[in-house]
């Protein structure tokens, strides 16, 4: 509405049934100040979805987020609007916020309110009020210089999306101890293809599907020490006859 009140044709009268046809709501709502505006955005965000995790808490609900007796590192938010993304990081500390955007500090950042829908925040003397609308992993931002509309990145990816059709990934962290079969030879359903070794036990690696072994990147005495994404082996199916 604030951006409609500004635009040109509006104020000079020109306005019909036709106006918001010519001019698109979604793109007069953009932020007017640019990415500074959108990264003051998306720290309102940060903060209004810590007053919603605050705000569930049965345990402790007074302390603040993120507390320890030994400060290590802010509490860490990933947002996108559009191709950019955005690293909010954020700590309460004695002093009051301490806040950064994309690893540079936010200097002068004061916090005079914060809930789940609301966040009334001073940035370098200007003080503004933010309304936050949170729906799924999509925060939806208004203030007087536009809205913005900002998907949280999850801090930790599924491993599977990463995973290649037919690949095979490690049970657990381990060492490789035995390969039983080689590239390119045809294996059946269940099959072992290599041993691991972890917590003195074996695993046997066995294939998923007849088909036919396309890679192995793996070789005894071959050290994992995280479970792996890509596949130590990989299989697909073979030519129909």
């Amino acid at each position: 509405m604030v951006a409609i009140l500004r635009e040109d044709e509006f104020l000079a009268g020109r306005i019909d049934t036709g106006y918001l046809t010519r001019h698109d709501p979604a793109v007069l709502s953009e932020p007017v100040g640019g990415p500074e505006v959108v990264r003051t955005h998306a720290i309102a965000a940060a903060l209004a979805d810590e007053a919603a995790r605050r705000g569930d808490l049965t345990v402790l609900p007074t302390v603040p987020s993120g507390w320890r007796n030994v400060v290590t590192q802010p509490q860490l938010v990933t947002y996108r609007s559009g191709e950019t993304a955005i690293e909010v990081g954020y700590r309460f500390g004695r002093g009051g916020l301490v806040v950064s955007a994309d690893g540079q500090p936010v200097v002068d950042v004061r916090v005079h309110g914060a809930t789940a829908t609301a966040v009334d925040l001073e940035v370098a003397g200007v003080r503004r009020r933010f309304a936050v609308r949170r729906i799924a992993d999509v925060s939806y931002v208004d203030s007087a210089v536009g809205s913005t509309a900002l998907t949280e990145v999850p801090r930790f990816g599924d491993p599977e999306a990463a995973e290649h059709t037919g690949s095979l990934r490690a049970p657990m962290p381990g060492s490789v101890l035995r390969v039983l079969a080689e590239a390119g030879s045809s294996v059946r359903k269940g099959q072992p293809l290599l041993v691991l070794e972890a917590m003195k036990m074996e695993h046997t690696v066995a294939a998923p599907a007849d088909g036919v072994l396309t890679e192995v990147s793996a070789s005894p005495p071959a050290s994992r020490s995280t479970p792996a994404r890509s596949s130590p082996s990989s299989a697909t199916p073979p030519n129909p006859p």
